[in-house]
């Protein structure tokens, strides 16, 4: 389940690391990290370096068709546009 401070924590972390948050992957990345209920608050920037360097196509591949992941990248994108927009 997604949860929104989370995604929110993402796309800050994704800020400092420098990540392109207009790259497809970098979002799929975020998306994948902020559905998993098995990580923590404080390992987010772990899993997310995790995730970003070891991008499988297939499992991302098929992680885009769920419907959940594409309501949650509909979500991160109306946040990541707040969040360049309050720059």
């Amino acid at each position: 389940m997604l949860n929104l401070n989370k995604l929110k924590k993402l796309i800050q972390i994704s800020k400092v690391m420098e990540l392109n948050l207009r790259d497809d992957n970098v979002k799929t990345c975020i998306v994948a990290v902020s559905l998993d209920d098995g990580i923590h608050e404080t390992n987010l920037s772990e899993a997310l370096m995790s995730g970003y360097r070891s991008q499988s196509t297939v499992f991302m591949n098929a992680l885009k068709c769920t419907v959940e992941f594409k309501a949650a990248s509909n979500i991160l994108t109306t946040e990541i546009e707040k969040s360049l927009t309050a720059l």
